[in-house]
């Protein structure tokens, strides 16, 4: 599937903190303090070095720093692992955090970085929970007469379509190089508080509103393939293929991509991950890379394609590729 010299790019969760509370996140349950199995922790630079020796990035042609769970702001030696790398980096945060000096120096290395504003000041913090708009815009304007390359990265909901215009005009204005929005479809559901409370609905969802029966789900655990997918697409057009990139986890574990990268040794009992995660351990081999040389960490990705080609998810299609790749 992917050969280790041929890899040109690599995607690392530096770390899986993060201060943000974003209801639709997998780190939590719908805003709840729901730890969904993950380890919270910080990739070190020394962990980075083991992982990624100087030879390794000789090839690589960019990095990415992202994850599933965490900003990679929340690594305090981040500014040190971009320097290592001395290569082109993209950064993906809600970027409510740090100094000014921080942005300074961001701004000094090769980097872009993808500001997370989903809206405008009345608007954003609707799912950016816990993230100051006045900050994020402040640190994006030093960041930017600084010489920094910024994107302006918004997520559209139904309680921000009204404003896409008028924030992409913004962008330009404050000098944003480019300006994306997101329309994926994970744009509904419900939101509670840290401590369970429940405070809104977001777009048109007509569920429960009940954090027990969310518990309940979860706790019960027996969800099957049926109840989240109905049957196969007809083609898979692999990114990770296409890229030739690999996903690095905070704990130094290696997949082809984030969407696979959901630990499936602890994430999701309950939701849909669990019979995603079911699949995916039928054919996972050694692929912690604090433990193991990289090469040998993506050797058991040569058991994805082989999946490819079963005529159904009972059979051992991976969900998880249908739904990422598929067409």
């Amino acid at each position: 599937m992917l050969d280790y010299e041929n890899i040109r790019h690599v995607e690392i969760e530096i770390s899986s903190h993060c201060n943000a509370n974003c209801p639709l996140c997998p780190r939590n349950l719908f805003g709840y303090n729901y730890n969904t199995g993950y380890v919270t922790k910080n990739l070190s630079l020394s962990e980075i070095k083991t992982i990624f020796p100087k030879k390794f990035l000789n090839k690589l042609e960019y990095f990415t720093l992202e994850g599933n769970y965490g900003d990679p702001l929340m690594n305090p030696e981040l500014l040190d692992i971009i320097k290592y790398f001395d290569i082109p980096c993209e950064i993906s945060t809600n970027a409510s955090l740090q100094t000014a000096s921080f942005w300074k120096t961001l701004a000094s290395l090769n980097v872009k970085v993808y500001f997370a504003l989903d809206g405008l000041k009345d608007t954003h913090s609707i799912y950016r929970q816990n993230t100051s708009y006045d900050k994020i815009i402040k640190n994006a304007k030093i960041f930017i007469d600084a010489g920094g390359n910024a994107v302006w990265k918004m997520i559209k909901f139904k309680h921000n379509e009204h404003q896409i215009n008028d924030c992409k005009n913004l962008s330009h204005q404050l000098g944003f190089k480019n300006f994306l929005l997101i329309d994926h479809g994970r744009d509904k559901g419900p939101v509670f508080n840290k401590d369970g409370d429940f405070v809104r609905t977001i777009g048109d969802f007509e569920g429960a509103t009940s954090l027990q029966h969310y518990l309940d789900i979860i706790e019960k655990g027996d969800m099957l393939i049926e109840d989240i997918w109905d049957k196969p697409k007809k083609d898979l057009d692999c990114e990770s293929i296409k890229k030739q990139s690999i996903y690095v986890t905070s704990e130094g574990e290696v997949y082809p991509c984030c969407y696979m990268g959901f630990n499936p040794r602890k994430y999701g009992k309950g939701r849909w991950h669990q019979p995603v995660n079911k699949q995916i351990m039928n054919i996972i081999g050694p692929n912690n890379a604090l433990h193991n040389t990289l090469k040998e960490c993506i050797e058991w990705f040569n058991n994805i394609p082989m999946c490819w080609n079963k005529k159904s998810f009972e059979e051992g299609r991976l969900i998880v590729c249908d739904a990422s790749c598929g067409k």
